[in-house]
């Protein structure tokens, strides 16, 4: 799947591993230094996981469906059953 996923943010490896460590003694707050844009050693910073883009059934897929010729519920379960199938 094509998800675009930029980050947001920059930080260096080494305060990333200060928070880490000043959150592990309980701290809540803390200073640390951002960048819009990447310098040696830096780790992008995301606000959220990227969600990929939901896909439905073509329009044959539907008509497979129907032509099936199940029942109301069956075709839902079935057309429930693609869909996971497709974005899993």
């Amino acid at each position: 799947m094509n998800v675009k996923n930029e980050p947001v943010s920059f930080i260096k490896d080494r305060e990333l591993g200060y928070m880490l460590a000043v959150k592990q003694d309980g701290a809540t707050e803390w200073n640390t230094s951002l960048g819009l844009y990447p310098a040696y050693g830096d780790v992008p910073l995301f606000t959220a996981q990227p969600k990929p883009k939901w896909v439905g059934l073509t329009e044959q897929e539907v008509k497979d469906i129907f032509d099936m010729d199940l029942g109301v519920y069956e075709s839902i379960e079935e057309t429930m059953r693609r869909l996971e199938e497709i974005n899993a």
